[in-house]
């Protein structure tokens, strides 16, 4: 068994050393959360203690202590702590690739100092951006600056990374006061699925005016959805050309999965629309739509003016 310590260190704008103990248990329940996301992405497990406070403001450090294959866990998990506490909610490429910089720099110094490897079968660069993107972690680190945004007393916050071997010299972050709404979501709106492919066999079409659902099987996964159609034309084109749904009838369609966070901090999907209908397809006739042609048209002439303006030293 091996272990390493994380600090979190709350700094204070007077020389107290106390702090409100409701907004500490806060900030501690969101820090677990997110330390509980990390333990499931690198597929370990191992164990977390807190240790005896330390005077100065208030310091706390975490052991992490692992068993077993496991292992390289310890020699990585607070650095990568460390990263995704001081990583920004955003979705800027520079600085996700700076983000990306300082995880590999951080790694680095894990592996030098405890003699481990991170797992070679972990694309590092994949397992950033999925860990820093991710919608539970960036729901708990919200709410993590959302507590300390809301206690006026906290200056600042730093974390660090102890090594076992106290001569090492630890990895120290700062973040100001000033900075913690930039880790904050004002929304728990998730960015949507988008299924450009999407399969639908309709059960029940609606041709009233109004918002009103319609109700498919999505193929994907064989579950049934209510969803909206979107796609005007697509209702226009069923009453002028006389479309008739039989049992078996089904779209080819963009469609989208609109996502918010739960109060558990868990993706959910809440609302199904259907943008574009590209195919409509029953026993007796197979029709491409005209506007899922020049959709299509439109989204094949971005894609190559894109590959033209991105230069060929972009990452």
């Amino acid at each position: 068994m091996s272990f390493s310590n994380f600090e979190l260190h709350y700094i204070f704008n007077d020389e107290s050393h106390s702090m409100n103990a409701f907004v500490k248990n806060k900030c501690e329940t969101e820090l677990l959360s997110i330390i509980k996301e990390i333990n499931i992405a690198l597929g370990c497990s191992y164990e977390v203690e807190v240790n005896a406070l330390v005077k100065g403001g208030i310091r706390e450090f975490f052991s992490f202590k692992s068993f077993g294959k496991n292992k390289f866990a310890q020699g990585v998990i607070a650095g990568i702590l460390i990263n995704t506490l001081s990583s920004y909610i955003t979705t800027d490429r520079e600085l996700i690739s700076l983000q990306k910089e300082q995880m590999r720099l951080n790694i680095s110094q894990m592996e030098n100092e405890q003699e481990v490897d991170f797992p070679a079968e972990i694309d590092i660069d994949v397992f950033i951006v999925d860990l820093n993107m991710n919608p539970i972690i960036i729901h708990h680190k919200s709410n993590f600056y959302k507590q300390l945004n809301s206690y006026s007393k906290i200056k600042k916050i730093a974390t660090n990374y102890h090594p076992t071997n106290n001569q090492k010299t630890p990895i120290e972050l700062e973040i100001e006061r000033a900075d913690f709404p930039k880790f904050i979501i004002n929304s728990n709106e998730l960015e949507p699925i988008i299924d450009e492919e999407a399969k639908i066999e309709i059960i029940s079409p609606v041709l009233k005016q109004g918002k009103y659902k319609w109700r498919g099987i999505y193929l994907k996964d064989l579950s049934v959805i209510d969803f909206y159609m979107k796609d005007k034309q697509f209702k226009t084109d069923i009453i002028k050309n006389g479309l008739s749904f039989k049992n078996g009838s089904c779209i080819t369609c963009k469609l989208e999965a609109a996502r918010k966070i739960d109060e558990l901090g868990n993706p959910k999907i809440y609302k199904y629309s259907v943008d574009v209908v590209f195919e409509f397809v029953n026993e007796t006739e197979k029709i491409e739509t005209e506007q899922g042609k020049k959709y299509k048209w439109k989204k094949e002439g971005e894609e190559i003016q894109l590959n033209l303006d991105i230069p060929k030293d972009v990452e």
